[in-house]
């Protein structure tokens, strides 16, 4: 027998079992001034973590036994013991995890104490059980990372449920959806493989194919210059270490990139045999040398790189890096060929090289912009995909809305449309909504559907209608801040989603008490739960204006008057009022911004109460600082609203409607204060987002100010 303090890292090795054990310790006492955690009677045996004797160097089963051992040290005060046995005795209160083949599974199978199960190779079954007179917890993998799932899953119903341990158990799961991908796709690498794996996921992203690709193979004076051969060779080598972490927890591995994206020398070198020389490189896929090129790179890649798993591909926008330049497959300037047969051809040559020629999967980006391409009009994605059908190893990405990621945009049609294999996407970070600056639960819109649009595209009814895939965008999306010094609220997105992947059916509410049970403690949980639930309505009511986003459909439904940490001026704000000046939508603006302003109020006012109560009193400050943030700011902005839709609406009727000019100038005022109270009190608070910033609304006030009160200078 093996005694281990850690576990490093080991092959892959069939399905898991590991062993603990209880003994009885005095429950440590809770800090002052923070309420004392729910304790269990911890039961009354020494406590010990057993695992295979062949996984005593694996890092998924260090990474979950590491979290077991301190959870059983802070919910029970036991410390736990790590011990590598093929052969274990039977300890009181143990949990044990199996692997088919091991000697301890098949005594336990032969002695009639184990009934075997089919597993996927991510399922996991939780089993209290009898092992001759002495009761154990069993957790059964179909794969090391299927073990590691169950015991990051016992670990949590440790923390919610502290007597959880002596309860009848018997839990067999198995995910939704098999390929779990999450990533931060405009950003750093996050979540890092270690969090992916305890979040359930079971692919993650490493740095962009098209910076990885030398092409020495076709012309080595492609990257002959120094400074551009040293940041691809970089590249390379932070994708080998991205690699190496993520296969030695059993992950899967995606690259993506833009097509056509290569090195800008291409362009030099070849000429008018890869595309168009403007101000920058045009690349025009219908040319053979860029075929070639492209075939190459593609080779290129997955000869060098052979444990990648998936490649991405996106057609529809191109955001190249260092000395990579590219545009989209369909360009006017390269002459005839509309944009669904370039797509098509990329897709044939990418299906090609990947999957026929490389025996990796290939994932096809159906995003671009605006609501009349691949991503949104079923049209034109009938055209791309005439006749593919379900071909192997094929899948097609479509964000869950139709266009980007707003609210008032239906579920994407695409999605249930056709018969290759779908992917959905979605933001944990909403770039139009905040991204996570302040509280915006997505829960509720990934279990449920959008309520704004009949709950239509919930998550179960696209996994019912086929789709197989997931892509949660962790962090990330736009270009701009707000940039989170707090990750808490996007942490409360992740949990929700992360669970929904797994069981499309779970209540998003359930979710948001559990998150706030485990983050911030029992008693103030409830709170918390509540401030997630009236988050997605603040939000709905203050960034939208819904009679506008009504007749606008699925594209800008908010006219972008706020897009990242931005907030525009008077021609934003007043094409929103526009298209709701009529008295019944005109009057449904207005009431929908005080709306807003109430539960804000109430947000804030459950904040207060589940501060109090928190077990963690320095979480809780910083999260009654966002909630500040948000109110303070969500307040300015549904005020600038109303007072310019009052402003409109008196210049309309001819300056002479007192009601109107009186409206206005109260809800300006009270812009002004709360904008600078924003500023000057607000960002400083401890943990708080860099904050929103003026592109034009500051004018647009001072001008209708001066209006108003008869000093303006007509623009």
């Amino acid at each position: 027998m093996i005694t281990l303090g850690r576990l490093a890292r080991f092959p892959l090795f069939g399905l898991a079992i590991g062993l603990v054990a209880f003994t009885s310790f005095a429950t440590p006492a809770a800090p002052a001034g923070r309420p004392a955690p729910q304790r269990a009677e911890p039961p009354t045996a020494v406590t010990d973590v057993v695992i295979p004797a062949a996984w005593a160097s694996d890092a998924a089963v260090e990474l979950a036994t590491t979290d077991l051992r301190s959870t059983l040290a802070e919910v029970y005060g036991l410390p736990a013991r790590l011990i590598a046995d093929d052969t274990p005795s039977p300890l009181p209160y143990s949990i044990v995890l199996l692997a088919p083949g091991a000697p301890f599974y098949d005594r336990l199978v032969a002695d009639g104490q184990l009934t075997p199960v089919s597993l996927g190779p991510d399922g996991y079954r939780l089993l209290r059980m009898t092992y001759r007179g002495e009761p154990l917890i069993a957790v059964l993998g179909g794969s090391i990372r299927g073990t590691a799932y169950g015991v990051f899953r016992l670990v949590e119903m440790f923390r919610l449920n502290p007597e959880s341990y002596k309860r009848p158990l018997d839990l067999k799961v198995e995910p939704a959806i098999a390929l779990r991908l999450v990533s931060s796709p405009t950003g750093e690498n996050f979540p890092s493989p270690e969090q992916a794996l305890r979040w359930g996921y079971n692919t993650v992203a490493i740095t962009q194919w098209p910076w990885l690709v030398t092409y020495d193979g076709v012309d080595p004076a492609i990257y002959a210059a120094p400074e551009d051969r040293a940041w691809v060779e970089q590249n390379r080598a932070r994708a080998r270490a991205e690699i190496a972490r993520a296969k030695a927890l059993h992950l899967d591995v995606l690259t993506s990139g833009d097509v056509i994206s290569f090195p800008s020398r291409v362009a030099d070198l070849y000429g008018e045999q890869v595309g168009v020389r403007t101000d920058r490189p045009i690349y025009c896929l219908g040319r053979p040398k860029t075929q070639q090129l492209y075939r190459a790179a593609l080779r290129e890649l997955l000869r060098t790189f052979p444990e990648i798993d998936y490649v991405m591909i996106r057609t529809g926008e191109n955001y190249p890096a260092g000395p990579v330049s590219g545009n989209p497959p369909a360009m006017k300037e390269c002459g005839p060929g509309e944009m669904t047969s370039m797509v098509r051809l990329v897709m044939d040559i990418s299906y090609h090289e990947i999957v026929e020629l490389g025996g990796r999967r290939y994932i096809q980006r159906a995003w671009d912009i605006g609501a009349h391409g691949f991503h949104a009009d079923p049209a034109v994605a009938g055209r791309i995909l005439d006749g593919v059908g379900a071909k192997p190893n094929l899948l097609v990405s479509f964000k869950h809305t139709q266009t980007d990621f707003w609210r008032y945009n239906p579920s994407n049609p695409n999605l249930n449309r056709f018969p290759a294999a779908r992917m959905v996407e979605y933001q944990a970070a909403r770039e139009y909504e905040g991204k996570g600056a302040f509280p915006n639960y997505l829960g509720g819109i990934v279990a449920d559907g959008a309520p704004e649009n009949g709950g239509q595209g919930a998550l179960r009814d696209l996994v019912g209608n086929g789709v197989s895939a997931v892509w949660v965008w962790a962090r990330g999306g736009g270009w701009n801040g707000p940039y989170l010094r707090s990750d808490i609220w996007l942490d409360a997105n992740n949990y929700a989603i992360a669970k929904l992947v797994w069981d499309p059916t779970l209540s998003a509410k359930a979710l948001a008490l559990q998150w706030a049970t485990l983050r911030f403690g029992p008693q103030a949980a409830p709170h918390l739960a509540r401030v997630l639930e009236l988050s997605e309505e603040i939000v709905l009511r203050t960034m939208y204006v819904a009679p506008f986003a009504r007749r606008q459909g699925a594209w800008v439904p908010n006219v972008a008057w706020t897009r990242d940490d931005l907030i525009f001026g008077a021609d934003r704000v007043g094409a929103l009022y526009q298209q709701a000046k009529a008295p019944p939508e005109f009057d449904e603006a207005i009431r929908e911004k005080e709306i807003a302003r109430r539960l804000l109020k109430e947000m804030v006012t459950e904040m207060g109460r589940a501060a109090d109560l928190s077990s963690d009193p320095d979480l809780a400050d910083e999260a009654i600082n966002t909630v500040r943030y948000g109110d303070t700011l969500l307040r300015a902005m549904n005020d600038y609203v109303s007072g310019m839709f009052y402003y409109f609406r008196w210049v309309d009727l001819g300056r002479v409607h007192e009601n109107d000019r009186q409206a206005a100038l109260r809800y300006l005022a009270d812009w002004r204060d709360g904008w600078t109270a924003f500023n000057e009190r607000i960002l400083l608070l401890y943990g708080v987002a860099t904050g929103y910033v003026d592109h034009g609304m500051v004018q647009a006030v001072d001008d209708a100010l001066a209006d108003l009160n008869g000093l303006a200078v007509r623009r």
